[in-house]
């Protein structure tokens, strides 16, 4: 009896010789444990196990290059001596969208950039991979989740946000922010809509405060970066009450 395999190595079989004697019909197929019945007796098995033998390796890796609109998705994997195919899938909250399939072979860090994504959003992504022992799409390696956060578009300061600090007079009303740049802060402040000045920041500062308001006075700012785009973002304010 001799085993021989297919070319991709996924069905086995057995050849019997003259001597081999088997006792089921020509034509038959045998499994590994009939073809050792069939030479060695009735009940005498010599089961191997090539449930994994050529099984790809790997695993997603984190995203690298993540900006507004785009991100760079890496896996590490082993075709394990055979050829093989990977893609990534991905989305918000889901894996709606996926890359096109790669063929690659051995063992590769692997990597494909994706565009036309939402400024400061959340994605999800995964690498899939097979090889020529698991190339059904029910056998196919998945990888582990990773997440990036795309980064702001923004060119001037956002998210402003204008809070009383205290209910007495005098009152002071805080402001904060996010930065986009590193680029130093201008704030002006303004008191019933009339500009209290502005003052020259930091460019890593989030916050500034105000003083000297009375109940029933608005409170405003308004920032801009002092290089680059200097625009200035709308004005931000709040409403004070307080007891005298």
């Amino acid at each position: 009896m001799a085993l021989s395999s297919d070319p991709t190595g996924t069905e086995i079989w057995a050849e019997f010789d003259s001597n081999s004697k088997p006792s089921k019909p020509s034509g038959t197929t045998y499994s590994l444990d009939d073809a050792h019945e069939q030479v060695f007796g009735a009940g005498v098995h010599n089961r191997l196990d090539f449930a994994n033998t050529g099984q790809p390796t790997g695993d997603t890796l984190s995203a690298q290059a993540v900006d507004e609109d785009s991100a760079n998705l890496r896996a590490s994997l082993d075709m394990n001596g055979v050829g093989g195919t990977y893609y990534f899938e991905w989305g918000e909250g889901n894996y709606n969208n996926s890359t096109t399939p790669t063929d690659i072979s051995g063992s590769q860090l692997v990597s494909e950039t994706i565009t036309g994504l939402s400024d400061n959003t959340n994605y999800q992504f995964r690498v899939v991979f097979w090889n020529g022992f698991n190339s059904a799409s029910a056998d196919r390696n998945v990888g582990s989740q990773q997440t990036f956060t795309t980064t702001t578009s923004n060119t001037t300061p956002y998210n402003l946000n204008a809070s009383q600090q205290n209910f007495t007079e005098p009152v002071t009303v805080q402001a904060t922010w996010d930065n986009a740049t590193s680029a130093g802060i201008i704030i002006e402040w303004r008191k019933n809509g009339s500009s209290l000045g502005t003052t020259s920041l930091s460019g890593n500062t989030t916050s500034d405060t105000q003083g000297g308001f009375v109940s029933g006075d608005n409170a405003s700012f308004r920032l801009r970066y002092s290089s680059g785009d200097t625009s200035w973002t709308d004005w931000v304010g709040t409403s004070v009450f307080a007891s005298s």
